[in-house]
């Protein structure tokens, strides 16, 4: 018993020779007097009234004393008015353990991420100080700062900065090249380094930019994927929708956002000069080959030449026209004679060339001379040119029938027009006429011999009375 009460005394003695004002933890350097620093995680009032008792909003604040009253060994601890920015106590409490430990309790909501994306109004720290005064000695009154540092929470979504975005392109922006860069920002503290950029696509949209389009996944620049073609989308549809996601780093639960971006296409200069005519052969929406007919009967100098289109699906002649394939630039076109066949009689034509309403460009070939007697096989090529740096042009070919020696070479129309007719060859027209005459030969054979052994299989007892009664006769 003796031993017990000692030992009681003994401790008595240690605590009442410490310093009363004096913290649990060393200061930072020799002699100096250190900061008590709290660190506590912000908390909305749902998570406050979910989980009173987290750790994740309490501390210890290692120090001696009681705040707001005097211990029985005389020592008096306040926090004194002189807070820079919010009075603490507004946030948190102080409370004394059972066991003596001091800590602060988070009681209310904080907020740390300010109302803008700018991080100097965010709240990352709580500071106050505390004042200790020993009852027996005030001469031994001491301050203390205490820092409470709100740690952050992935509670926020990252934003895009100055979004829905818009931008307009060329087509004949090459593949790979950068064009945008989308930003976005994040509320929460060490987020923003760590947000990545992906495309979403939009399936059954018209307007879907995901296939023609790339973004990096960090810094959100945009990369042509595909050639952009401003024809194929159309005039009244020239405009493509990218929608853009961006995701945070949280360390649990990921926050992300969605935008979109309209990337509108301007037409360029990248397609050339195609003709135009009724029933020609088609190759990707123009006329491939084009081909021209004309008759040496209707050919009268200083006239424009009447000319027919091959493959020859219409009755009447038809204009010579071309027009420049892109929508909206439409360059200008002029139609000259690049060569002849033979060779040699270019300048005996002269081609003038007119535009209507419509954007087409139409040619008059006229006759300025006097023509080879005999036509059959001239050929003109005819070359449509835009009038651009490019020079894009296309030939097409006026071919001259001489119908002059053969009427039959030539129908006569309602109108009194006369249109070109395919014609033969003598040789080939008779090796025509012969195998018509022994294939119509064979297939009356075939019939007749098809006809005969369906006869005699059919009434095979009529052929054997016929027999019996001729056997009998004799």
């Amino acid at each position: 018993m003796k031993v017990l009460l000692i030992i009681v005394v003994l401790g008595f003695i240690a605590v009442n020779a410490q310093n009363p004002c004096e913290s649990l933890d060393d200061g930072p350097f020799l002699a100096t007097t250190p900061t008590l620093n709290i660190r506590l995680l912000e908390a909305t009032k749902e998570d406050l009234e979910q989980y009173p008792n987290s750790e994740n909003y309490r501390d210890a604040l290692r120090f001696r004393g009681k705040i707001g009253e005097t211990t029985p060994d005389g020592i008096t601890v306040a926090v004194m008015e002189n807070f820079p920015l919010i009075d603490p106590r507004s946030l948190v409490t102080f409370e004394t353990l059972a066991s003596g430990d001091n800590i602060v309790r988070l009681v209310n909501p904080v907020v740390r991420d300010g109302p803008t994306d700018d991080p100097e109004d965010d709240i990352n720290f709580l500071t106050f100080t505390l004042k200790c005064t020993p009852v027996t000695n005030t001469t031994a009154m001491k301050f203390y700062d205490v820092r409470i540092q709100i740690l952050d929470i992935n509670d926020n979504y990252p934003q895009f900065k100055e979004s829905p975005y818009n931008i307009t392109l060329s087509e004949l922006t090459p593949e790979g090249m950068s064009v945008f860069t989308v930003q976005a920002t994040d509320k929460d503290f060490n987020l923003l380094g760590n947000m990545t950029y992906e495309i979403i696509s939009m399936p059954g949209s018209l307007t879907d930019g995901s296939q023609y389009f790339n973004i990096d996944m960090y810094t959100g620049g945009l990369m042509v994927k595909k050639t952009l073609d401003y024809d194929q989308l159309g005039v009244n549809n020239n405009y493509l929708t990218v929608r853009i996601k961006v995701t945070d780093g949280g360390p649990n639960e990921r926050k992300s956002n969605q935008t979109t971006m309209t990337v509108y296409i301007t037409d360029g200069n990248d397609q050339g000069v195609a003709y135009v005519y009724q029933g020609c052969f088609q190759h990707m929406g123009t006329c491939a080959w084009p081909k021209y007919t004309t008759l040496a009967s209707q050919i009268k100098q200083g006239q424009s030449l009447t000319t027919y289109p091959v493959p020859n699906k219409i009755s009447s002649s038809t204009k010579i026209q071309a027009r420049d394939l892109d929508l909206t630039l439409a360059a200008e076109i002029k139609f000259t004679i690049a060569s002849t066949i033979p060779p040699g009689s270019e300048q005996k034509f002269r081609v003038e060339t007119t535009k209507d309403e419509m954007g087409l460009y139409t040619a008059d070939v006229i006759p300025t001379e006097a023509l080879p007697e005999k036509l059959e096989g001239f050929e003109i090529f005819l070359k449509a040119e835009e009038q651009t740096d490019l020079k894009r042009h296309e030939i097409a070919m006026i071919y001259f029938m001489d119908d002059r020696d053969d009427d039959k070479s030539t129908s006569e129309g309602q109108d009194g027009d006369k249109t070109p007719v395919s014609k033969y060859s003598e040789p080939v027209l008779a090796l025509i006429i012969v195998v018509s005459i022994i294939a119509a030969f064979l297939l009356c054979l075939s019939v007749a011999v098809c006809c005969l052994t369906k006869y005699k299989s059919s009434s095979p007892a009529r052929f054997d009375g016929v027999e019996g009664g001729m056997t009998n006769g004799f």
